[in-house]
């Protein structure tokens, strides 16, 4: 896919992820303060406002993370785990000690 159409999608799957949490947060935020809620369930709304603001701050963090990758300038930094680096030392002193670990002139 084209990086215009693929920036396009996923403009609009995020525009359309986003509405859901911040539909139900003004939707209990409106019921709460006009008391369509009684005060007895008010904790119980008061945890899906936070956890739908919550989801839709990471769905923008997760935007912010993929628009970078978008950049020109971007250069990923890749971590090694532990497994990996240990897994990948192995490997190494496998072949150094068969005599095919390295370029030979």
């Amino acid at each position: 896919m084209p990086p215009r159409s693929r920036s396009s999608a996923l403009s609009r799957t995020v525009s359309h992820d986003l509405k859901t949490p911040i539909s139900v947060i003004g939707g209990y935020a409106q019921a709460l303060t006009d008391g369509t809620i009684p005060p007895e369930s008010r904790d119980k709304y008061l945890k899906i406002i936070h956890d739908r603001a919550m989801a839709a701050a990471d769905m923008i963090d997760s935007l912010f993370s993929y628009a970078k990758t978008d950049h020109p300038d971007y250069r990923p930094h890749l971590m090694l785990d532990d497994n990996l680096r240990a897994h990948a030392q192995g490997g190494h002193r496998l072949l150094a000690r068969s005599g095919a670990g390295g370029v030979h002139d």
